[in-house]
């Protein structure tokens, strides 16, 4: 583990790919498919910007090497770990790569179709 006690940075990973997991399952029609998929895309996004933004404020410039190492066994027979780490390069990359993955979600939800002035605003968690 790192100083918080938790994997910050296996979460801003793999939270990307457990959003893809729960909209590739997602059922019904094909509108209301896509409301959910933008809404679960932009939710997981923005959490995944908020956990970047609290790596980028909580880094300290004045110490060298890696900060919020995250290191556990894996293949313990062969000597193998798991380990990630910052460093000051790899958090603008991490900053970029949060950036990018939250404008793809504003995108697609700022490109849909006008509705007619009198459907309902939010209608994709009605049944």
């Amino acid at each position: 583990m790192n100083q918080l006690g938790f994997p910050i940075l296996s979460l801003i990973t793999y939270l990307p790919l457990l959003g893809a997991f729960i909209i590739a399952t997602l059922s019904g029609d094909e509108a209301k498919i896509a409301c959910r998929a933008r809404a679960i895309a932009l939710g997981f996004s923005v959490l995944v910007l908020v956990l970047g933004v609290y790596v980028w404020t909580q880094f300290n410039t004045g110490i060298a090497g890696y900060q919020f190492v995250e290191a556990m066994p894996w293949l313990s027979g062969i000597n193998v770990e798991y380990r990630m780490g910052v460093d000051g390069i790899s958090l603008f990359l991490i900053l970029l790569t949060l950036v990018l993955t939250r404008s793809p979600s504003s995108r697609a939800t700022a490109s849909r179709p006008a509705r007619a002035p009198s459907s309902p605003r939010c209608c994709c968690w009605r049944r």
